[in-house]
């Protein structure tokens, strides 16, 4: 079934002094502006004001409206015949799709009329097994939905490649055909977050960035999804260099590589794999793409015990900061790597500001500079990674009034 929707879906929320601020960013250049949104009413002071934002938008974007369940997520709190009629009403206000839980009363009356609705499943606590998927994708496919919308947490990594296996067995190409609803779905989570960036190369309709403050776990902005990780660009070989360790949502050396694959025009992504267990990332290295692992504490001294190749000078040291992947080699290879220098490879990931002190923003500039040449075989000047991480803050904040 055809969809008015594709790409990076900016969510619409919250207090009035919230939204002003989300509004404003729908005057972000074009590069960085969303495809499309979500006015999520039960996030609004009332649904009516939800409803109104839907008049102001008209024309401007195509829009998805949520009035979300607790069980869910949200913060109606109202009656099923209540919710039912503010759809109703946003879709007489020229909303494109309706997004409601698949197993609520408003998602059977709506399919019931015809109205072109998104039937969604949300689970916080765990992810999915492929047999869970297969259920709940069956169960959802009896309201002849226009599309089908699940998300679990991310638990491990192998989580969020579930979702994205689901979303690449649809019998289609492109957002959706007349035999098939679109499939839309990731993992919640700062273990979700590679499924997030990834799922759209997979086959996910949509996938959903914030225009402030995340509304789900793990979320990214959309301008992180559209100008750092260039999501809408990304196909299912380009090139990825993993950050892996108990990391904080946004990786510096993550975001000072992209910044340099976009400058250059390199079809690559560098992205954090957030784990508990270093063996997390093998799955990862025979499902994805992934040429490199850069490895953040606690897991160097745990990376050469999972390696398949170590050399005697790696071995020797104790630890390694890096893991290359050898595609000539199927199960996947990991070969034990450091990096030149010993000051270099105690860099603290993600650091909250890039400035503490001038030691760590060289250690930062000097990492990145390393594993960009490593990766890519070509030099950067370590001019451009500083230039680079003196706008840090500018893509680190959520949120810029």
């Amino acid at each position: 079934m055809e969809v008015p929707i594709t790409g990076v879906v900016g969510v619409l929320g919250g207090s009035r002094a919230e939204v002003a601020i989300q509004v404003r960013r729908l005057g972000d250049p074009d590069n960085l502006r969303p495809d499309a949104l979500e006015v999520r009413a039960d996030l609004f002071e009332e649904p009516s004001e939800g409803l109104r934002m839907l008049d102001q938008l008209q024309g401007r974007f195509p829009v998805i409206f949520t009035v979300r369940l607790p069980g869910h997520g949200g913060h109606f709190h109202g009656e099923e015949s209540v919710r039912a009629e503010v759809y109703r009403e946003a879709l007489r206000r020229g909303a494109a799709l309706l997004d409601a839980e698949y197993d609520s009363g408003a998602a059977r009356s709506l399919t019931e009329e015809g109205a072109p609705l998104i039937a969604s499943f949300h689970d916080f606590r765990q992810g999915l097994e492929s047999s869970g998927i297969e259920r709940i994708e069956r169960e959802m496919a009896a309201l002849r939905p226009r599309a089908l919308k699940i998300v679990p947490t991310a638990v491990r990594q192998a989580d969020g490649l579930e979702t994205l296996r689901w979303v690449a067995r649809a019998s289609r190409s492109g957002p959706g055909t007349l035999s098939a609803p679109a499939r839309i779905a990731f993992a919640m989570g700062e273990a979700g977050i590679p499924s997030r960036v990834l799922s759209l190369a997979w086959g996910s309709a949509w996938t959903y960035g914030s225009l402030g403050e995340a509304v789900a776990p793990g979320q990214l902005t959309v301008r992180e999804l559209k100008g750092l990780y260039r999501a809408g660009a990304l196909g299912r070989s380009t090139r990825i260099l993993g950050v892996v360790g108990r990391l904080q949502t946004r990786s510096v050396l993550a975001y000072l590589l992209n910044r340099a694959f976009g400058a250059h025009g390199i079809d690559a992504v560098s992205m954090p794999f957030q784990v508990e267990r270093i063996e997390e990332i093998r799955p990862l290295a025979e499902a994805l793409p992934i040429e490199r692992f850069c490895v953040a504490p606690p897991f160097r001294e745990d990376a050469l015990r999972l390696a398949d190749e170590v050399e005697p000078a790696v071995q020797a040291c104790g630890r390694a900061d890096a893991l290359a992947v050898r595609a000539e080699r199927r199960p996947a290879w990991l070969s034990a790597q450091r990096t030149e220098s010993e000051e270099i490879s105690t860099l603290a990931e993600a650091l909250p500001d890039c400035g503490r002190n001038e030691f760590e923003r060289a250690a930062a500039v000097a990492r990145a500079t390393i594993e960009f040449l490593q990766f890519t075989g070509q030099h950067a000047d370590d001019s451009e990674f500083r230039r680079y991480l003196d706008s840090w803050a500018d893509w680190h904040e959520a949120v810029q009034p």
